[in-house]
């Protein structure tokens, strides 16, 4: 069992190194497995996961596919949401036992229905409840990560960071925004530099998020605001390939693209039977298509498949009808 003392995989990764952001209902197993084989980035998260639904005998059996991983996705880190520390460390230690190589608290879900419960940015209204969640996590011997926003209501930087850093997680993830502000707006990237250099100091690797369009994007923000990773998460929706070094969604062959796409859609169905109904992977289908000739009747197409089979029927008829013009 590693100690919260020794060294993780966080303290080898390159400077500056990527990260794919944890998304509810958007970073499930196959979005991450197609991820990982197209343009892999240095670290994967999990879609949050209740840790109070898996200490649940209920909810645990509903819960447990979304923990699954393959090992292409290492390292891959589980993220979990709630508010008692007991929950908390049993979540971490089902997560070692999993063999995750890392663990993450959702400290920065500005969703109303996650805020009820007092979990997700609520929490960062309460510094001692969660230096107990992070103390509790820790007993599973993984290294326990925070991610979070600048502030609930307003920012407050110089007082969150710091608490939080006195911790001592493993990694700090900030996006550029306050729980009120969600996703509105632009990212201020300038708080999350204010961060970086609050927690320099401390040796703990800190990673910023807000914005991100692409690694090009990532590297001059890691440059420019003094941050050790950057942090994508919508960008990669629908573009596998954010964060490959040379390799654009825009320039790939329209053929490359929609093996991607019927691959993605296989992946869902094979792994998640009977358990998550295929129109979950619309919202992939909707995003990968986009700004090429027939895009629009393509697209509008794929959100109406009910099967993998009938993605690649439209795949195919729309090839077919390419090659007759």
């Amino acid at each position: 069992m590693q100690s919260s003392c020794t060294e993780s995989f966080w303290d080898t990764l390159p400077r500056p190194f990527f990260c794919l952001a944890p998304m509810s209902k958007i970073t499930d197993c196959a979005m991450r497995r197609i991820q990982a084989m197209r343009a892999k980035p240095d670290v994967i998260f999990t879609e949050f996961v209740s840790a109070a639904g898996l200490c649940s005998k209920k909810g645990r059996p509903n819960l447990l596919p979304d923990l699954g991983f393959d090992p292409t996705e290492r390292p891959i880190v589980a993220q979990f949401f709630g508010r008692v520390p007991e929950q908390f460390c049993a979540a971490a230690a089902l997560a070692r036992d999993l063999g995750f190589d890392g663990v993450d608290i959702n400290l920065g879900c500005p969703d109303k229905s996650v805020l009820k419960q007092g979990s997700g940015s609520g929490l960062i209204r309460e510094p001692g409840l969660v230096a107990e969640i992070v103390l509790a996590a820790k007993e599973s011997g993984l290294p326990v990560s925070v991610k979070t926003r600048t502030g609930y209501s307003h920012e407050i930087v110089d007082e969150w960071i710091p608490q939080l850093a006195a911790m001592r997680p493993a990694a700090i993830t900030l996006h550029g925004r306050t729980r009120r502000e969600r996703f509105q707006g632009s990212a201020n990237w300038e708080h999350i530099a204010r961060a970086a250099r609050i927690v320099r100091a401390t040796g703990i690797p800190f990673i910023g998020n807000g914005d991100v369009t692409s690694r090009a994007d990532a590297m001059a923000k890691a440059e420019a605001y003094g941050v050790d990773g950057i942090m994508i998460g919508r960008a990669a929706i629908g573009n596998p390939w954010v964060f490959h070094p040379t390799q654009t969604k825009s320039a790939l062959p329209q053929r490359e693209l929609f093996e991607t796409v019927m691959e993605h859609a296989g992946f869902y169905e094979k792994l998640y039977p009977r358990i998550k109904s295929f129109p979950g992977i619309r919202k992939h289908l909707h995003h990968y298509v986009a700004d090429f000739n027939g895009a629009r009747a393509l697209r509008a197409a794929l959100v109406r498949a009910n099967t993998a089979d009938e993605v690649r029927a439209i795949i195919e008829a729309h090839l077919e009808g390419i090659e007759r013009e």
